[in-house]
C-alpha cells in the first residue's frame, strides 16, 4: 500500500496554541465556576484542533482524557470539576492529587499514571470510547449526573480491566427486573465496543461474564498489552 500523501494536510495553526495556553492559565487562576466551564469548553475545543502539535504529543494522557471529557459535557458541576483536574494537570501534569472540587476520568487518581492505564485510555479516547467522570462523591450519585463510561484498573503490570458505569453504577444491585434486563443489555453491547477498540489496537482482551445469570451478563474487559 502506497503511503498516504499528507503533503495537502494544513499544520495546526499556532494561534490556536497561544489561544489554548492562554484558556489553561485562566482556568488555574479563575474560581468562578461559571467561568470555570466556560473556559475549559473553550479549552477543549481549541484542543481538539491542535492534533500534529508538539504540544498535543507531549500532553499527559490524564490532560488529554479531561478535555475530551470536557468536551461532551453539559452538566455545570462536572465541567467545574474537570476544569479543577485540568488546571491541576496544567501546572503539575503528574499530579494525583485528590482534590474534592476535580473531577476525574476512566479511573481515580492514583491510577491516573500508571502505565497499562494511560495506554488503554489513550486506545479507548482515540476509538472515541467514553470515559467516565467521576466526582468526589461518586459513589453517592446516581442517575443521569452519575459516571457513565468506563472505569479502568491496573491488574499487575501489563494487564488492565475495564468495567462499564451506567447511572452511576458498574452493578445490577439494587435495580427492580425491568430496569436489570435493559440495562445488563446495554453494559453488554458497550463492554462489547471496549473490548473490539482494545483489541483493534494490539491489546489481548477477554470478557470476564457472571456465571450465575441465566442471560449472558458480562461483568469486565481484562485486556493485556502484547509481550
Amino acid at each position: 500500500m502506497a503511503p498516504a500523501d499528507l503533503s495537502n494536510i494544513p499544520a495546526p495553526d499556532p494561534a490556536n496554541y497561544d489561544a489554548f495556553r492562554q484558556c489553561m492559565d485562566s482556568i488555574v487562576h479563575t474560581g468562578n465556576s461559571a467561568s470555570l466551564a466556560d473556559l475549559v469548553r473553550r479549552a477543549a475545543a481549541l484542543f481538539t484542533r491542535l492534533d500534529g502539535h508538539p504540544a498535543v504529543f507531549a500532553a499527559p494522557e490524564a490532560l488529554a482524557v479531561t478535555l475530551t471529557a470536557a468536551s461532551t459535557t453539559t452538566h455545570l458541576p462536572t465541567l467545574t470539576a474537570l476544569a479543577w483536574r485540568a488546571g491541576q494537570l496544567w501546572t503539575e501534569p503528574a499530579s494525583v492529587d485528590d482534590d474534592r472540587r476535580a473531577g476525574f476520568v476512566g479511573c481515580l487518581p492514583e491510577f491516573a499514571h500508571q502505565p497499562t492505564v494511560t495506554a488503554a485510555s489513550s486506545a479507548l479516547r482515540r476509538a472515541s470510547i467514553p470515559l467516565a467522570v467521576f466526582l468526589h462523591d461518586w459513589r453517592n450519585l446516581y442517575g443521569e449526573h452519575g459516571a457513565q463510561g468506563v472505569y479502568l484498573s491496573p491488574n499487575g503490570e501489563r494487564t488492565v480491566e475495564a468495567s462499564w458505569f451506567i447511572d452511576g453504577r458498574d452493578n445490577e444491585r439494587a435495580l427492580r427486573r425491568p430496569r436489570v434486563v435493559r440495562v445488563r443489555e446495554a453494559r453488554n453491547e458497550a463492554l462489547e465496543r471496549v473490548r473490539v477498540a482494545l483489541s483493534s489496537a494490539g491489546w489481548n482482551t477477554y470478557s470476564k461474564t457472571s456465571t450465575n445469570t441465566q442471560t449472558r451478563r458480562d461483568l469486565s474487559i481484562v485486556a493485556s498489552l502484547p509481550l
